[in-house]
């Protein structure tokens, strides 16, 4: 859970001021507001992420679709 939690908090993270419609909307205000109830705060996992970290992140969202 954690895992997850860790990478939609980095692919997320670039669409938070973005004006977004409909289920991708919901989908990054949940994720965003499920962080802030957990950390207690709005944490920015992608500012402390390197390259390769992303890279992943990316692989392990497109393998999950697959």
């Amino acid at each position: 859970m954690r895992l997850f939690n860790y990478v939609a908090g980095i692919l997320v993270q670039p669409y938070k001021d973005r004006p977004l419609k409909g289920l991708a909307q919901r989908f990054v205000n949940g994720r965003l507001s499920y962080q802030e109830r957990v950390y207690k705060k709005t944490v920015n996992f992608r500012a402390h992420a390197s390259g390769f970290q992303i890279a992943l992140c990316y692989i392990m969202l497109v393998s999950t679709v697959i």
